[in-house]
């Protein structure tokens, strides 16, 4: 057999015809490769091209068994359990309630939702859960941010402002959410969770977005460069958004919040200016939260104005809670602005056990008084806590909400 490898190259007549006959080959390659390219683009673009109106939608069928509930929640007909259970979408819970039950005493449901290539795409699938492990419905999407009916714009930036038709960024940026309600009528407790410093550490945001329930409220810090694309993350994942802002701590500038942060020294001019300076970082958020700022929030000369520039643009305000000098409270209460003080820090304490504690005491809080809120970093293992201990928190008789539920006062008219 001939060594073509060390063979010469050939020429002439013999040469050509075998150059022609590569050239032909190649042709009817290329013309095969097109016609599998046509193939699979139709295959593809049918689903939207024809009549199906669910063309291009992910589909889920899930099975759903109705049974009893825990005693402790004595309902007569399993909605309550399959509510809470359910408390990150009240929809759906709703439709597992009221769903008739076959003979198996399966409710069937089927979700239509998302677009290809969408995060949260559910994908099909068909199984049976007990009570307890009811599943989420495909993750609600907040409205795209910002709403331009809802923008200043400035030197600064977009700044918040309320539209001309009287909508807030408080309302227009929440979380959409239904009061629960038991079988028997009753309201049962609910758990407001407000995760902080996000924006920064990129690994430990991304964590947050994606494995906490869609209610918990997500606060960023105004330093990120890639802030907007943060917050549009967490927004398309469900969660609604507060900012975070820098204000003067007691040893401070040895505490140093960062750039633009609010002094009790610095007169009303000077804190409104950087006050606005905040407020442009991002969009799409309904409330500011303290960062820091125990000796700001001690001050109401200091922090009055600034809490009536929020009021003044639509938004509402979150106290962490972390300062029991603080007197945010009792100002926004004058000024009209909506507001609520954080109950319980979650992660005072960095181990596991203490992080536990804090979450059982949170717990018996929201049973005592109706609501609690928690407040928390966005540490990896804060933030893996709290994922597992949600996933268990309706059959405990609870309901996750989002901090906006929450807000004590009615905006000033």
């Amino acid at each position: 057999m001939a060594d073509d490898l060390n063979a010469p190259l050939r020429r002439g007549r013999a040469a050509r015809a075998e150059a022609g006959s590569g050239r032909r080959r190649a042709g009817i390659a290329v013309v095969l490769a097109a016609g599998v390219i046509v193939a699979g683009a139709g295959l593809i673009a049918w689903p939207y091209l024809g009549n199906n109106p669910l063309g291009g939608e992910p589909v889920v069928t899930i099975a759903l068994k109705k049974s009893q509930p825990p005693a402790a929640a004595d309902p007569s007909d399993g909605a309550l359990a399959m509510r809470e259970s359910l408390g990150t979408d009240q929809d759906l819970a709703e439709v597992a309630a009221a769903a008739p039950a076959a003979d198996d005493g399966v409710v069937k449901i089927t979700i239509h939702g998302g677009n290809p290539g969408d995060e949260g795409q559910v994908y099909p699938s068909e199984r049976e859960l007990p009570t307890g492990a009811l599943p989420t419905a495909p993750h609600r999407r907040l409205a795209k941010a910002p709403d331009p009916a809802l923008i200043e714009r400035g030197a600064e930036g977009a700044l918040p402002r309320i539209g001309k038709d009287g909508r807030r960024p408080a309302q227009a940026y929440a979380r959409p959410t239904a009061a629960p309600r038991a079988s028997d009528g009753k309201t049962p407790p609910r758990i407001a969770i407000l995760i902080t410093g996000l924006g920064i550490g990129a690994n430990s945001t991304d964590e947050a977005i994606r494995r906490l329930p869609e209610p918990v409220s997500l606060a960023f810090a105004p330093y990120s460069k890639d802030l907007q694309a943060w917050v549009d993350k967490a927004r398309s994942r469900g969660h609604e958004v507060a900012l975070q802002l820098p204000m003067e701590p007691f040893g401070y500038p040895d505490a140093d919040p960062g750039p633009h942060t609010m002094l009790t020294g610095a007169g009303p001019a000077e804190n409104l200016k950087r006050l606005r300076w905040l407020l442009a970082r991002m969009t799409g958020y309904f409330a500011v939260t303290n960062y820091m700022g125990a000796k700001f929030t001690a001050s109401p000369q200091a922090l009055s104005p600034v809490l009536d520039e929020a009021a003044r643009r639509g938004l509402a305000f979150i106290d962490d809670g972390a300062s029991p000098r603080s007197q945010a409270a009792s100002v926004a209460g004058s000024l009209g602005l909506p507001a609520v003080t954080g109950d319980v820090i979650i992660d005072a304490g960095q181990s596991q056990e203490s992080i536990e504690a804090a979450l059982k005491g949170l717990e018996a809080l929201a049973r005592e008084r109706g609501q609690a809120l928690g407040v928390a970093m966005g540490l990896p293992s804060t933030i893996e806590a709290i994922a597992g201990w949600a996933d268990g928190l309706g059959s405990r008789g609870i309901v996750l909400t989002p901090v906006s539920a929450l807000m004590s006062q009615q905006p000033r008219t």
